[in-house]
């Protein structure tokens, strides 16, 4: 009986050892590219709008070079980094574009959009990440009060148009300017808290 107790005893020990060392290993970094080109769910939380199925996360990249997509968040998320749009083969805004309608977006690394197919448009919600380097290679429009932080690169041939007279807070970027910034409306506030 004290024999049949202590094997299980063990038995119990090595599941617990192997699922220590087996079960709780690191989620991997995944390249996810958008493959939702027939418009039917245009929502980047749709798993089967990626290839492969699923949908990015804080450690993955997210692709989305199809040409005339529209890809629009509707709930808060983070990702790693983003590639927008194609380097040819577009015809002008008729690119690929990422909306965030009031969301948080949680940039982990780099966010490149190329000209002249990749437009994103911050309509209200944030773009946010400690270690945000965002390098925009296209046009940035922000339609609504937005929040940045980070650092935020506009390329030589990107833009930032900021149109909306609201406040768009900036408390704690850093913005590097080799591209065009129009600033049309509203207020640009930064430093510490808005």
């Amino acid at each position: 009986q004290n024999a049949s107790k202590i094997m299980r005893t063990r038995i119990s020990l090595f599941l617990a050892a192997a699922l220590v060392l087996f079960g709780s290993s690191p989620a991997r970094a995944t390249s996810y590219t958008w493959v939702n080109i027939a418009g039917i769910s245009n929502f980047w939380n749709v798993s089967t709008n990626w290839n492969p199925v699923g949908v990015p996360g804080g450690s993955d990249t997210a692709i989305i070079t199809n040409a005339g997509s529209t890809v629009v968040m509707t709930t808060t998320t983070s990702v790693s980094n983003i590639v927008l749009g194609a380097t040819s083969g577009c015809a002008t805004n008729l690119g690929e574009v990422l909306a965030i309608n009031g969301q948080g977006f949680f940039l982990n690394g780099l966010f490149t959009i190329h000209s002249p197919c990749g437009s994103f448009i911050l309509d209200s919600g944030f773009l946010d990440g400690a270690s945000t380097n965002a390098t925009i290679g296209g046009p940035m429009t922000l339609a609504s009060p937005g929040i940045f932080a980070g650092t935020l690169n506009i390329a030589s041939n990107g833009s930032m148009n900021i149109i909306i007279a609201a406040d768009h807070n900036i408390p704690s970027v850093t913005l590097n300017n080799y591209g065009l910034v129009t600033w049309s409306a509203g207020r640009i506030r930064g430093g510490g808290n808005p």
